[in-house]
């Protein structure tokens, strides 16, 4: 058995293009991940939208960075953690991928009632 090793973290370019990511990328490792799905959140107001909904702080995170946060109810109760991902555009959030719709339909009813635009993917 071999030990786990890290993995170089790649250019940052590819992530809002992960269609050009070469195919052999020395010392990146591609697995599929059939129980999570992906949840894009993009606009001008990405950041702030996603500011108000989650625990995470998206403001602080640059383009290329990651970090984690979770969905709660107005009572602090987790609905949905995920892992995020900023990209030019706005975030792409990795969650289980039963939680994807949901997650998704409680964005669009809140961002109807705000100023401003972004959508979800």
């Amino acid at each position: 058995m071999q030990p786990i090793q890290s993995i170089p973290a790649p250019d940052p370019a590819w992530l809002a293009h992960p269609d050009d990511l070469p195919r052999s990328a020395p010392g990146l490792g591609l697995c599929a991940l059939p129980d999570w799905g992906l949840l894009s959140v993009m606009g001008d107001d990405a950041a702030g939208f996603l500011q108000g909904q989650t625990t995470g702080d998206m403001q602080a995170l640059r383009v290329g960075e990651t970090g984690c946060g979770a969905f709660c109810t107005p009572k602090g109760r987790v609905i949905a953690n995920f892992r995020v991902v900023r990209v030019n555009e706005g975030f792409h959030l990795l969650l289980a991928a039963e939680l994807v719709e949901a997650v998704r339909q409680r964005l669009r009813i809140v961002g109807n009632k705000r100023n401003g635009s972004f959508e979800t993917n």
